[in-house]
């Protein structure tokens, strides 16, 4: 039997998050591959920091106002072609 399977690990062992088929005593091969939902603590202060940055642009507006449209222009920001 071959099956992919999810846990947790509790500091001690793997806890499967669905029942096995298999007796107490079986012997198992494990293959572990940690799971991305379950951010490593540098990329959760990443993420905090990058959730903060957004709602800090989301909440100040730019200085200057918006930008018109001739500010955005083609040959506003390259300049006039021959």
């Amino acid at each position: 039997m071959s099956k992919v399977i999810e846990a947790i690990y509790d500091g001690r062992v793997l806890v499967p998050l669905q029942p096995l088929d298999l007796q107490a005593g079986d012997r198992v091969r494990i293959s572990v591959k940690s799971s991305l939902s379950t951010p490593r603590p540098r990329q959760a202060r990443r993420r905090k920091v990058l959730e903060e940055m957004w709602h800090h642009f989301e909440q100040t507006p730019p200085s200057g106002g918006p930008l018109s449209e001739q500010s955005i222009s083609r040959e506003s920001i390259y300049g006039e072609r021959a």
